[in-house]
């Protein structure tokens, strides 16, 4: 049988085939595939725009995942946008971003198992503006492609860097190409003053003085930065309109002819958008803390030809904020008090076209003021209810008041209207009794008459029966009031 050191000795041998095997089959899984730009070549002018993607070539692999940092000439290129449109990444480790004050672009992306296995695979696309003349390289810092096997292993090889030609359009005037022959004119545009703006009007008018002497005028319109007219006018003409102009970077050359032969050419550049920006998504980033007042949000914009210039923000009825994002996309409100909020948000390109774009978010109260609220909300409700039943009692204690002072009143009337009637039935009585012996006296003299007899006794009856009858009702107004 095989002792215990020999069977150690036999398991490290297999573990160092097996690790051999591994690097080996791993060895030939990296260094596989590409990063490169496309276009990654090419002659452009100051003030154009450059537009190129950021491809993967996975040398008939399977990858989930790329990350690289580019790093591209401040002085020359600006960044307008970077968009992941046509992507085949899916998921976002880490949004596209660019920072044109340090000259840098990242990136880093994936998507879900089956991956992406081709050799064209569009990663992001950079829109450029050319601001000056030179040589512009773009290269990969840095950079990772990992294959879809499990482990994420890096089988980036290759990182191929862009090289571009960049044309200045400042040139010298040339000399008339004949003796006396005018100059160049001098060219102004009401509707686009300015060579390096944007403006979204695709009517363009154009003016230019025409000297005495000057009998012709060749004008052209086109995309190239420098070309001869070609376009006569007999007499000379001196402004001209085009009309349903496309959107990009335009150039108006104009001529002037004397007697004596054609002047040089003038070249006016202007710029035309206007297409509103494509995308403008708003997301809400995570906060740890629900109760903070101020909230950030990602603004994520795209414009191909002019560009994101700025964003107009209104939040609430607040006053319109104007914000220029510095290359972060990242936008933080001023300080909000709790409660649900709503901005609404203009991506505005450098033409003045905008996309709009809104979003709702809820600041939560602290505990100490919600309590403060709950109990706040808890007076109004009881307070109204206490004054309400205050008042109730007070009409109740008034209508008792009332009643008791009313009775009160009633008693003293009733006891003096019944003293009053007492006294009157007193002299009513005396005053009977002295006419009953009146009579009494007469029949001593005579005898009375039936008549003068009944009469006496039927006083008497009455007299006795209305002083029994008020008596009864003056007793009954008495009860009701003590009741």
């Amino acid at each position: 049988m095989e002792s215990k050191a020999q069977r150690l000795k036999y398991f490290k041998f297999l573990a160092v085939v097996f690790s051999f095997a591994f690097l080996i089959l791993n060895f030939s899984v990296v260094r596989a595939a590409t990063l490169y730009f496309s276009p990654s070549s090419g002659n452009f002018s100051v003030g154009d725009i450059l537009t190129t993607s950021v491809l993967v070539n996975t040398q008939s692999k399977a990858i989930n995942n790329a990350d690289a940092v580019i790093n591209f000439p401040a002085g020359l290129l600006d960044v307008v946008s970077v968009n992941k449109s046509g992507s085949i990444f899916s998921l976002w480790v880490e949004e596209p971003a660019f920072s044109n004050s340090a000259g840098i672009i990242s990136f880093n992306g994936g998507l879900p198992t089956p991956g992406f296995n081709g050799t064209a695979g569009r990663l992001i696309n950079i829109v450029f503006r050319i601001k000056n003349a030179g040589s512009a390289s773009l290269i990969f810092s840095s950079g990772a492609v990992r294959a879809n096997d499990g482990y994420g292993t890096d089988i980036l090889q290759t990182k191929a860097q862009a090289q571009f030609n960049l044309i200045s359009e400042e040139r010298p005037i040339a000399p008339p190409s004949a003796l006396g022959a005018p100059q160049a004119p001098s060219i102004s545009s009401p509707t686009h003053p300015d060579p390096n703006k944007w403006y979204s009007q695709n009517s363009a008018t154009f003016n230019w003085p025409v000297p005495n002497g000057v009998n012709a005028a060749r004008l052209l319109v086109g995309s190239a930065p420098i070309a001869e007219p070609v376009v006569l006018y007999v007499p000379a003409i001196s402004k001209k309109t085009i009309d349903d102009l496309s959107d990009g970077v335009w150039y108006f050359h104009a001529q002037l002819r004397n007697s004596s032969g054609w002047g040089n050419t003038t070249h006016f550049r202007f710029q035309i958008d206007t297409t509103r920006p494509s995308r403008f998504d708003i997301e809400l980033l995570p906060r740890e803390d629900l109760t903070e007042r101020i909230v950030k949000l990602n603004f994520d914009a795209q414009d191909e030809l002019s560009g994101i210039d700025h964003y107009e923000i209104e939040i609430d009825d607040r006053a319109q904020e104007i914000w220029v994002d510095d290359g972060s996309g990242i936008y933080a409100t001023s300080p909000l008090e709790s409660g649900k909020h709503i901005l609404i948000a203009r991506a505005v390109d450098k033409a003045g076209n905008f996309l709009s774009n809104s979003a709702t978010f809820t600041i939560e109260e602290t505990p100490l003021l919600k309590y403060s609220y709950l109990a706040i909300d808890f007076l109004s409700v009881l307070i109204p209810l206490i004054a309400l039943l205050a008042l109730l009692l007070l009409i109740v204690w008034y209508s008792f008041y009332k009643r008791a002072q009313l009775k009160k009143r009633l008693k003293k009337e009733v006891q003096e209207a019944e003293g009053a009637l007492h006294k009157a039935f007193d002299v009513l009585r005396e005053d009977v009794k002295e006419q009953v012996k009146q009579l009494e006296k007469a029949k001593t003299k005579r005898d009375l008459t039936q008549e003068e007899d009944r009469i006496i006794q039927q006083l008497r009856k009455h007299m006795d029966s209305a002083e029994k009858f008020i008596s009864k009702e003056v007793e009954d107004i008495e009860k009701e009031i003590k009741r």
